[in-house]
């Protein structure tokens, strides 16, 4: 058995990175960029109009009211047509090419219409208003996003602006999920008596869309060595393979043994936490396999714990940034004597500017009950004597928990 860092120093060290493809940009968002993106054309490609308003010489505002002769109305999307002259004005909207000539453009606001094709302009205006020059914002040849960016909804609009339809990226994961029992039902079945719904995977199927991969659900397997090894053949075939249940020493336990029979490597069995001891990693030709607990509050522990962080790495993400540790503290004092590092669901409040936490009712690995009432786990480190209220502790943020960085950061 080892302890919970040397397991994930272990996941870490044998989980690649994904080759990089292209994608559509389109799907790119939330994925990690794997090539240097260039601007193609300046930005913007030409003297644009920044409001509605009339293009005119600046000059001719020296002494205002003054009215001049409307030649032009220039709507985005057309060329002008006209230079403009001293006395001479071209009606414009937002975003539209300033006319030759014209050295700003005047808020519609400070207009006045008049007869006869004329505008009264109201105030004077300096030169260079209210226009985006070409290129104000990007230069052609400019590096507009490098290698190893995080896609967000600004970046795959500036992938967009750059004309680029693909992008080479680091893809999604593809995650297969396999639960395993004869004792385990769909939810949309009544369980008999010896029988319980199957939360796990859909648990975990949540856990790993949070994560930004893709999932495919293999179903149920009962307790047959045939039909467990035909799915987890299936599985394989993914980047990353999680199994739940059946991984324990028990005598119906028998995911490990066909793991190796299959060619699996197995690189740890055990892990010194509670709940989650009975985990297991695995490697096969470059895919991962995690064997998680049974029970629900186990299997989503330990997905936190060492899947989580290998699924960032394989995209390319920074696996420790995606775990969702902080600090905060105790309030009430907490005592537990045990062996292995435990992980305690508790509820959150804040108050004078610090994090604090409380454990929540919990009866245990199964109690899924617990964790709806709670925000985060307080790790309490193995042999770790009583803890006193106002102790700073370790915790992580639940999925799904709305983000208390900056306090979680200090503790």
């Amino acid at each position: 058995m080892i302890d919970a860092e040397e397991a994930l120093g272990i996941v870490l060290q044998k989980t690649k990175r994904l080759a990089s493809r292209p994608v559509r940009v389109l799907d790119s968002c939330g994925l990690i960029l794997a090539e240097k993106v260039k601007a193609d054309t300046d930005n913007p490609p030409f003297n644009s109009s920044a409001m509605d308003g009339f293009a005119i010489v600046a000059s001719d505002t020296a002494k205002v009211p003054v009215l001049l002769e409307v030649i032009e109305e220039i709507p985005a999307g057309k060329w002008p047509g006209k230079k403009i002259s001293p006395g001479q004005a071209a009606k414009i909207m937002t975003g539209a090419p300033v006319p030759p000539g014209a050295d700003t453009v005047i808020m519609v606001e400070d207009t006045e219409p008049v007869a006869g094709g004329r505008v009264r302009i109201l105030r004077k205006i300096a030169s260079g208003q209210n226009i985006r020059y070409q290129g104000e914002n990007i230069k052609k040849g400019e590096v507009l996003l490098q290698p190893q960016t995080l896609l967000g909804p600004a970046e795959v609009g500036l992938l967009a602006s750059a004309g680029k339809a693909q992008v080479k990226v680091t893809p999604r994961a593809e995650v297969a999920i396999l639960a395993t029992g004869d004792e385990v039902v769909e939810p949309d079945r009544k369980p008999r008596p010896w029988q319980i719904r199957n939360s796990n995977s859909y648990t975990l199927s949540a856990q790993v869309r949070g994560c930004g991969a893709n999932h495919q659900y293999l179903g149920i397997v009962p307790d047959d060595k045939q039909k467990i090894r035909k799915a987890i053949r299936r599985g394989l075939k993914s980047d990353c393979l999680i199994i739940t249940g059946g991984v324990s020493v028990g005598e119906y336990d028998l995911v490990g043994d066909i793991l190796q029979k299959i060619g699996v490597r197995i690189h740890f069995h055990t892990v010194n936490i509670k709940p989650g001891k009975p985990t297991v990693f695995g490697t096969f030709r470059g895919k991962v396999v995690f064997g998680l607990p049974g029970n629900p509050v186990s299997s989503l522990v330990t997905f936190e714990l060492f899947v989580r962080p290998a699924l960032a790495k394989m995209m390319g993400k920074d696996e420790m940034a995606h775990m969702h540790w902080g600090w905060a503290y105790l309030a009430q004092r907490f005592a537990l004597k045990r062996k292995r590092r435990q992980f305690i669901p508790a509820t959150a409040s804040l108050r004078k500017g610090r994090l604090w936490v409380r454990p929540v009712k919990y009866r245990g690995s199964a109690d899924l009950v617990a964790l709806r009432d709670a925000e985060y786990f307080i790790e309490i480190p193995p042999e770790a004597p009583a803890l006193s209220k106002g102790e700073r502790v370790r915790i992580f943020r639940l999925p799904g928990r709305p983000s208390t960085s900056a306090l979680e950061a200090q503790g």
